[in-house]
């Protein structure tokens, strides 16, 4: 499904976050979604952003979904420490 057209306010919001956005990983994310709300074809944005179809998916359903402060996250959580105390402290001593 292609993104509906955005307003002239949701894309002013995108355009400042594109600006301040010191990482490129998200200001692809910001430019494919502009992209895709002023009318380019879902095709259309791939090629231009060298983004595969499931990337280009996954960025129109997180904005859809939560807006742009998810698009602006990764989702990666670490695990959890798999080092017993003891090797912890040896690291530290080290």
């Amino acid at each position: 499904m292609i993104l509906s057209k955005l307003t002239t306010g949701q894309i002013a919001e995108l355009r400042q976050a594109h600006r301040a956005c010191k990482d490129k990983r998200y200001a692809y994310r910001i430019n494919a979604i502009i992209l895709l709300g002023t009318g380019w074809s879902c095709q259309d944005v791939s090629n231009a952003l060298l983004l595969d179809e499931e990337t280009r998916r996954n960025y129109q359903e997180q904005y859809r979904r939560a807006g742009l402060a998810e698009l602006l996250t990764d989702g990666r959580q670490g695990s959890e420490c798999r080092l017993t105390e003891a090797q912890q402290k040896l690291l530290e001593t080290d």
